[in-house]
């Protein structure tokens, strides 16, 4: 009996120990991301180069991620990663970050652009949908 007491107080310490030396996640960072551009009611044609903008907040990630997202089906490509001291991106329209063109009906589609920071604790997308268009021929 003397060894299985043993055995279990040495459990309750170790237990004990590791949530209090990190066992517990970090908080998230205080900061927020705020997207500025393209915030809504903007048409883009593709192959037009644009900037993407936001602002941080308080303490963020070092680096931001940018997302387009569908505003019809929700889905998302990657448009690259920025810096908190740089929070801007140019952006060939109509493609991704790897330069794999996004489908564009030749009506166009509404889209909003997200950025978050990378651990994705936070986001904001546009406030409203944006028009991406086909190139003018």
């Amino acid at each position: 009996m003397k060894g299985r007491t043993l055995l279990l107080t040495l459990l309750v310490i170790v237990s004990f120990t590791a949530c209090d030396s990190g066992g517990v996640p970090a908080p998230p960072l205080p900061g927020t991301v705020h997207m500025l551009s393209p915030n809504g009611g903007e048409v883009w044609r593709v192959d037009k180069v644009k900037m993407i903008r936001w602002e941080v907040i308080g303490q963020t990630s070092p680096r931001n991620i940018v997302e387009l997202v569908s505003a019809s089906d929700g889905q998302i490509w990657g448009m690259g990663t920025g810096s908190v001291t740089n929070p801007e991106l140019s952006w060939q329209v109509g493609y991704d970050e790897y330069s794999n063109r996004i489908d564009i009906p030749k009506e166009g589609k509404q889209f909003r652009m997200r950025v978050r920071d990378t651990e994705a604790l936070k986001f904001d997308d546009s406030d409203t949908s944006f028009t991406i268009l086909p190139k003018k021929k």
